[in-house]
């Protein structure tokens, strides 16, 4: 079994999946005043909880995931994963990095996972089957549907849409920003990853 500790941004995507200019035409905005909130902090809000919610990067993005503990089975927390950049073993102070199509092989359509192959140091009586207790795991790999707001698929960016339309609206408001509407949430189910 292998324990997910965190997942970082290490690369942003260059690109929102909605323009300043597609927010404003939906909500029907003619106005600049807002523009800065709306480009700044709600659109890229509202992509990170539709990636939070589908467990998916919708824009190019390197990430980085950290495992506390690790078995032979590593799930990479973000899709559609496009390629995996590196994987290191650490344990105490010193780091390995692991090679692939030999200490781990990289398996799956989207929702891409490793396979760990090497037992690395495993003390006596262990055998390659026991979890990697003592070491972490840091994989460094790249996810999203392309680099262009136009491989985000539609519905994604009609939910986005309607995300951001919801927080501007409610801006002064104690709820605005924490919850997808439930109007998104319809929309976003058919994209869902659910853990089996």
């Amino acid at each position: 079994m292998s324990l997910l500790s965190e997942v970082k941004v290490h690369a942003a995507p260059a690109v929102e999946p909605i323009t300043l200019t597609e927010a404003k035409a939906y909500m029907k905005v003619d106005y600049t005043n807002d523009d800065t909130l709306i480009e700044d902090v709600l659109i890229p809000s509202a992509r990170q909880m539709v990636e939070k919610m589908l467990n998916k990067a919708l824009i190019t993005q390197t990430l980085k995931a950290y495992y506390t503990t690790f078995g032979k089975v590593v799930d990479l927390p973000y899709s559609p994963v496009q390629s995996v950049s590196s994987v290191k073993r650490i344990q105490q102070n010193s780091t390995t990095t692991l090679t692939v199509d030999s200490d781990y092989y990289v398996q799956g359509l989207d929702q891409k996972f490793l396979l760990i192959s090497s037992p690395y140091d495993l003390p006596p009586g262990h055998s390659p089957t026991d979890s990697y207790k003592g070491a972490e795991l840091l994989v460094e790999y790249v996810a999203g549907y392309g680099t262009a707001a136009s491989d985000v698929p539609a519905i994604i960016k009609e939910a986005i849409r309607k995300i951001v339309a919801f927080n501007y609206e409610n801006r002064n408001e104690d709820e605005a920003g924490l919850e997808i509407p439930s109007s998104a949430k319809n929309l976003l189910n058919k994209y869902r990853t659910w853990q089996i």
